[in-house]
């Protein structure tokens, strides 16, 4: 062994820790005991603030639907813009209500375009009794 390899091994003591280009993820932590209160205020106002936007993003698209000729409209259409961010939180708050089921989705093949329907109110207030 030469001179250098110990002390470049002495010196690596001294050094500060690497930051890791991936941090642990929030689900690899031990679960902890589930409670009403939020973990924290931003987790609380995180999802606040996501529920007022897919309100908004269902006002929105009544309105839309309301003036639609068909009744129906296609995704691509609704975007105001064609950033990916506003396309993937668009998308999000799309698959959030339909899952709730106050709209309706239909998509021939993936790639292909999205059709967004109205779901009737009758049917709508069914869902939320269901709820």
């Amino acid at each position: 062994m030469g001179p250098g390899l110990m002390s470049d091994i002495s010196s690596m003591a001294s050094r500060p820790e690497p930051q890791l280009l991936f941090p642990p993820s929030p689900m690899l932590e031990p679960m902890r005991e589930m409670t009403e209160e939020p973990a924290d205020i931003s987790t609380a106002q995180y999802a606040s603030a996501m529920q007022q936007q897919s309100f908004n993003f269902y006002q929105r698209t009544k309105v839309l639907l309301e003036a639609s000729a068909t009744g129906e409209l296609v995704f691509d259409d609704m975007l105001p813009a064609r950033t990916r961010v506003v396309a993937a939180q668009a998308f999000y708050h799309l698959l959030t209500l339909a899952t709730q089921r106050k709209l309706k989705v239909h998509q021939e093949a993936p790639y292909e375009a999205i059709t967004v329907m109205g779901v009737e109110e009758e049917e709508e207030r069914e869902t939320m009794e269901e709820l």
